[in-house]
């Protein structure tokens, strides 16, 4: 707890420095260690390091909707209406045994509890999650949520650690073609699965956007938090290449 306490003192001292305030953010860590990403309000995505930790910059006073939901959806997404006024808040997500979360604030030590399922068990939440997203159409499912837009991924793929990150870099930077490099990175992504940060920091071995094209769409079903995805876009200039990486989407 100390750590994690000390941790969200340097962040704020950090930001407090770079703005006038006006803007704040919010820092949340995952006691389990494990990989989550937060919803805010429906609209923009943030995921964790493989580590379970975030920081959501750029917000403004108000009371905000996050949705926090786990990789391969572990346990059932959750939602907690967080309030900022006027200072930066910080959170430890704790999990309960009945897999329902918590949010620890790290200023005041008292917990949030999950908004969307106060009232209810766990199973009829996500009975009436599933009952909802029967009555959604496809193309607006995909645009709401991880939970709602299931990944196209290997289900047995493990998530890849920073040492498997890193042996990965090496074998590309060691394969004499952009083909090859392709090829090392299909070969390891049948087992592992990647962050799309670490997808784009791979891509700066690859020259041509034609490959970096290829790298992305062999990486798109190994990667975990497929609601970032799309950014890989930014990585793409030339609009031919642009066209047919939006196309895949």
């Amino acid at each position: 707890m100390g750590k994690l306490f000390l941790s969200f003192l340097l962040l704020c001292s950090f930001y407090s420095k770079s703005s006038a305030q006006k803007n704040f953010f919010i820092y949340m860590e995952s006691e389990a260690k494990e990989p989550f990403y937060v919803l805010i309000d429906g609209k923009t995505n943030y995921s964790s390091s493989l580590n379970g930790f975030l920081t959501i910059p750029q917000m403004i006073a108000g009371d905000y909707d996050a949705e926090v939901g786990f990789v391969k959806d572990k346990y059932p997404s959750q939602h907690f209406i967080i309030s900022i006024k006027g200072m930066d808040v910080g959170f430890i997500l704790r999990r309960a045994k009945d897999n329902t979360f918590g949010l620890l604030n790290l200023q005041t030590f008292a917990t949030i509890a999950p908004a969307a399922i106060e009232n209810s068990t766990p199973t009829q939440t996500q009975q009436a999650m599933a009952e909802a997203m029967a009555k959604i159409p496809e193309t607006t499912a995909k645009t709401m949520s991880p939970f709602a837009n299931k990944l196209k991924q290997n289900p047995n793929c493990i998530i890849a650690t920073d040492a498997d990150f890193n042996a990965l870099k090496k074998l590309m930077q060691a394969a004499k073609t952009e083909t090859q490099i392709i090829a090392e990175g299909k070969a390891v992504f049948a087992e592992k699965c990647f962050s799309t940060e670490q997808i784009r920091k791979l891509s700066k071995v690859i020259i041509t956007e034609k490959s970096k094209l290829s790298l992305f769409l062999v990486a798109k079903e190994c990667i975990y938090d497929g609601n970032n995805y799309a950014s890989l876009q930014n990585q793409l200039t030339e609009p031919a290449i642009l066209k047919q990486f939006r196309n895949c989407l």
